[in-house]
């Protein structure tokens, strides 16, 4: 078909197109029927009029002229017939290879390169060794060359002049990404390894979707697979591999790198001076080997408080406690810092620091007890000795004369108020009988939990505590269900020896930590003497944490019955103790062990009180540590001066830099519909630093106290190098899933043998509305004109 009449039918072919078939069809305007009707109307209407022509027109010219009327109306009756044709175009395209480079921060890591493999490899890439030389003897290297480094020698290499070939057949385009993706030169492939995150997965989504799936042949990947966000890669590579499209990997890195890592550290967020302070670290030794040695430095305010050797155990992430003893009361930075392994890719991250408030604070304790029985006995007087203890005693059998005693710890009745009752961080509830707590006296302790934010202790008894409780409010404070048994039942329970265990949870609790050395500590808990009676429960609740189990019934039948649980009720929390038998420990040890464990569960339970200071304003937010730019979200529960939930619409709160430069801000917290007393607020963490949030008049601003805020700190946490190593199984699926195949610098000359990125045959279609063109207007006048000049000729009208 001419290039004359395409113009006609308003059609434009590119020089690379050809014509390789064609067909017409029909979109009628109106239903057949009406135009089988008008084409009988014109054709009678045509012959009509023809057949009234003078007999001196021949009978021949009569019926051609009726022939070319009829014509007419046809073509004419085709405007709304609408005829449509279609060709069939072919074309060759050529087609194009994504060089997609990580431009992130892991990019920057120089590997430390020891063995022949890695200095022929780098030898390849800087050009001084034949990319198919083999792996055999290399120049050695003075220093580690980054892997941003080596992949820009890799692509500037003139030796392997990788792109040469293929640019004979394929368009060649160059992307770097890390969080975005964005074009860059390969003439000059200069590239800041700069960004804090990988998103792989949407690197490839997005190459696919700006090239699309006929101009894409495949993707060249150069990266060391830290992919840390964003959707997983491998359904990107599956989605490319359903288009055809294969990914060639190259990984930058070593395997296996070594790196040391400190990911995190668990303490309290509020100490006492002139006590000791356990601090858990978290150590990641990823590539080092089991049994190297390490040491764990803790400073505070940069001074070295505690220094600890351990031993990596080649297992991943591990936890290292030390402890030390703040001296003096104050606001400091606790820095813990592995040193002594070598040979690391980064020393970057061998440190982590966390805030710390010490105060000179006493705890303020309230046991309750029926009797003294010898577990009370034991513990009354150990808290009796210690000075950071205020502790009061409510004895219901005792003589009320020696609660009027001067200095006297004990007190005639349990508090009756709520302001007697909520002004205490820790109630130790024992064996008390349940006439002579009154039921007012009950339902106020149930709120000094869960509306006040106190710890309470339900110490088991074999009289009362739990079992008399079933069904009051105490019970359901409980962290366990208790069973519908007799109180003779439960007394009963005395004559078969119970030598409890750690479960999961008790092991990682410091609570019970009563040996440094995990290993050591279960064998501690293990060689203690048994116990004798333990409280007949049924079960831990769903959301409670069971520290320690008997694993039989009183029957001798498999069961994990919880010894010691605990769980949140409301703002506050509650420790179940099922036995009151753990005073038999000292037969073996004295009070050593029995005074660690009471003097850990009292400074635990007692420890968010204490951490709140100002216990009318309890403020948490949901993360300790967030990243400039990320949501932080603050959570509430605010009591007004009658020790009553406050009820205001919206509190005002200021968060404020703990250093003092900067401007505060203003953070308005929000009721929490239908929770009275319980706010909420959200903010945008800001420039990077330490800040508090705290209520005016409390959390240390002008004239307030120690407590009542929450500390933040907005700190940059680059996801970069939590793996460090070359991530070479995500690298090498993600090859095979989409059809491609993972190289290193030894097989990086066979890539343009491995591509196919011949120009693709493309075929589409174009349509041109005939009806509606020139070549349909001029085939319309044909007819009309051959009739006009027979008429003419004819001598007709």
């Amino acid at each position: 078909m001419t290039p004359f009449i395409l113009k006609l039918l308003n059609l434009e072919l590119d020089d690379a197109e050809t014509i390789s078939g064609m067909s017409i069809h029909v979109r009628p305007a109106v239903p057949w029927s009406v135009i089988i009707v008008a084409a009988a109307l014109l054709f009678l209407s045509a012959w009509w009029l023809y057949r009234s022509t003078p007999k001196d027109v021949s009978r021949g010219r009569r019926g051609f002229m009726t022939i070319l009327r009829i014509a007419f109306f046809l073509i004419l009756l085709g405007i709304i017939i609408r005829p449509v044709l279609s060709l069939t175009m072919e074309r060759e395209a050529r087609r194009t290879l994504v060089v997609l480079l990580d431009s992130s921060s892991s990019m920057g890591i120089a590997d430390p390169r020891e063995e022949p493999d890695d200095r022929v490899r780098a030898g390849i890439a800087k050009g001084e060794i034949a990319p198919d030389a083999g792996l055999g003897e290399a120049p050695p290297m003075a220093e580690p060359v980054s892997r941003r480094d080596i992949a820009a020698g890799i692509l500037a290499n003139e030796e392997l002049a990788l792109f040469d070939k293929i640019q004979e057949k394929a368009d060649v385009a160059a992307y770097k990404f890390g969080e975005g993706i964005e074009g860059f030169s390969l003439e000059a492939p200069e590239i800041e390894s700069d960004s804090p995150a990988t998103a792989l997965g949407d690197a490839l989504r997005e190459v696919l979707r700006r090239r699309g799936a006929e101009d894409l042949a495949a993707i060249f990947l150069i990266t060391d697979g830290a992919h840390n966000e964003g959707p997983s890669p491998l359904a990107a590579a599956a989605s490319l591999r359903d288009r055809g499209i294969p990914v060639f990997a190259y990984g930058t890195g070593v395997t296996g790198s070594r790196d040391i890592a400190v990911t995190g550290i668990k303490m309290p967020d509020v100490a006492l001076a002139e006590d000791g302070v356990a601090v858990s670290v978290l150590v990641d030794g990823r590539g080092v080997r089991e049994g190297e040695t390490g040491r764990l430095v803790l400073k505070l305010a940069g001074a070295t408080v505690a220094e600890k050797d351990f031993v990596f155990t080649g297992k991943g992430e591990q936890e290292i406690t030390a402890s030390f003893v703040p001296k003096e009361v104050g606001e400091y930075e606790i820095e813990a810092t592995v040193e002594g392994a070598g040979g690391e890719v980064l020393d970057d991250n061998n440190s982590y620091s966390q805030n710390l408030r010490v105060i000179d604070s006493a705890i303020r304790v309230l046991i309750a007890e029926q009797s003294p029985r010898w577990e009370y006995q034991y513990l009354s007087s150990m808290l009796l000795r210690e000075r950071r203890i205020d502790l009061q005693i409510y004895l219901a059998d005792a003589d009320p004369e020696i609660s009027r005693v001067p200095d006297s710890p004990y007190i005639e009745e349990f508090p009756a108020r709520r302001e007697d009752l909520f002004k205490y961080d820790l109630v130790i509830f024992g064996d008390v009988d349940p006439k002579t707590i009154s039921d007012s006296q009950r339902d106020m302790l149930a709120a000094f939990v869960s509306e006040g934010g106190g710890s309470l202790i339900m110490l088991s008894g074999r009289r009362f505590n739990p079992a008399a409780y079933k069904g009051t409010p105490l019970a359901n404070l409980l962290p366990v269900d208790l069973k519908s048994t007799t109180l003779s039942t439960g007394a009963s329970k005395n004559t078969r020896p119970v030598q409890p265990v750690l479960t999961e949870a008790g092991r990682n609790s410091a609570m019970l930590s009563l040996e440094d050395d995990e290993e050591a500590n279960l064998t501690r808990w293990a060689g203690f003497p048994p116990i004798y009676w333990t409280a007949d429960v049924e079960n831990a609740k769903p959301a409670a944490e069971v520290l320690l189990a008997r694993e039989t019934d009183a029957t001798g039948n498999p069961a994990k019955i919880p010894v010691i649980a605990l769980h949140r009720y409301g703002s506050g929390e509650v420790l179940f103790i099922g036995t009151d038998n753990f005073w038999r420990w000292r037969k073996k040890t004295g009070d050593e062990f029995h005074t660690v464990f009471w003097g850990q569960v009292v400074q635990r339970m007692a420890g968010r009180r204490l951490a709140v200071g100002d216990r009318k304003v309890d403020l948490k937010a949901d993360k300790r540590t967030a990243n400039p730019g990320e949501r932080v979200t603050v959570f509430a529960r605010l009591l007004g001066d009658d020790w009553q939930s406050r009820t205001d619409t919206t509190v005002r709160a200021v968060l404020e830099p703990r250093d003092g430069d900067g401007l505060a801000r203003e953070v308005m917290l929000h009721a929490v519909p239908g929770t009275p007393g319980y706010y909420r607020a959200e903010f945008t963490a800001s420039e990077e630093g330490n800040y508090r949030l705290r209520l005016p008049g409390s959390g240390g601003g002008d004239g307030g106290t120690t407590g009542g805020g929450v500390d933040i700190t907005v700190r940059s946490d680059d996801k970069e190098f939590t793996e460090t190593a070359l991530n070479e199984p995500l690298l090498r699926e993600i090859a095979e899933t989409s059809g491609g195949a993972f190289l290193r610098e030894e097989d990086l000359h066979k890539l343009p043998g491995m591509l196919s990125v011949e120009p693709r045959s493309i075929t589409t279609t174009k349509e041109a509305e005939v009806w509606a063109s020139p070549i349909y207007f001029i085939l319309l006048l044909i007819p009309l004109t051959i009739e006009w000049f027979l008429r003419k000729w004819s001598e007709l009208k």
